[in-house]
């Protein structure tokens, strides 16, 4: 049973010193999931942000580099992996999808896009290795080649996404992959979230509403959770 084995959260804070919004997204993220996943073990990794030449692919290069992150962990530690954005707010135990048979377990989303790359599941096996590697070689390849990404963002999204969605359609045979309830990492019916939703990604409009507590019906209930937490947190 992989609950017998030791399982690692894992986020990427990268400080931008005087902009405070990743910060009090990450300390949400830190409180909320050491709150409600009290077994596991919690690692926010603070990095400093790429130095960037061209602004306007900040997102890009910055999501690179938190995939690299992930990757070396991947092939650092031994053990079950939940890799999580920082801008997560966690509402309940996160360990529970471990307990099913994957390689890779990712959460569903239930717009216009497949998926919601903020919440990765990973188990110690070598196909889980192997893909990552993989995933870290398209996403750099997609980087120096914004055509190839262009071809797949229109159907996947952003970078990260891109390539995760690239290797879905080529690599996905190779491995058992999973793909997990949109509860898991919850972004959009925010004006109706089901309740037994464990995951709220706190991005695009709700980040924006949390940051400035310019209240709005559509994501009231999930900017209530949120500020309580905040409040919480201290």
């Amino acid at each position: 049973m992989v609950r017998n084995l030791k399982i690692k959260i894992v986020s990427v804070y990268f400080n931008y010193g005087s902009s405070g919004v990743y910060k009090r997204l990450a300390k949400v993220w830190e409180y909320s999931l050491k709150k409600n996943t009290p077994d596991a073990d919690v690692e926010l990794i603070k990095v400093d942000p790429p130095k960037l030449k061209n602004i306007r692919k900040r997102s890009c290069i910055s999501n690179t580099h938190k995939l690299k992150i992930w990757e070396d962990c991947i092939e650092k530690y031994n053990c079950p992996i939940l890799f999580m954005d920082c801008d997560i707010l966690v509402l309940g135990d996160m360990l529970k999808p471990f307990e099913e048979d994957f390689d890779i377990a990712y959460t569903k989303r239930s717009s216009t896009l497949p998926f919601n790359g903020g919440v990765l599941y990973t188990k110690p096996t070598e196909k889980t290795k192997k893909f990552m590697r993989l995933y870290l070689e398209v996403n750099n390849e997609m980087l120096k080649n914004p055509l190839f990404h262009q071809a797949y963002r229109r159907k996947y999204g952003g970078m990260n996404q891109s390539a995760f969605g690239y290797l879905l359609e080529k690599e996905s045979s190779q491995l058992t992959i999973k793909a997990l309830p949109e509860t898991w990492n919850l972004c959009e019916k925010l004006d109706r979230i089901p309740k037994d939703t464990k995951a709220i990604h706190v991005k695009s409009r709700l980040r924006r509403v949390c940051m400035s507590g310019i209240k709005e019906p559509n994501t009231l209930q999930a900017y209530r959770l949120w500020n309580q937490y905040e409040e919480e947190a201290g």
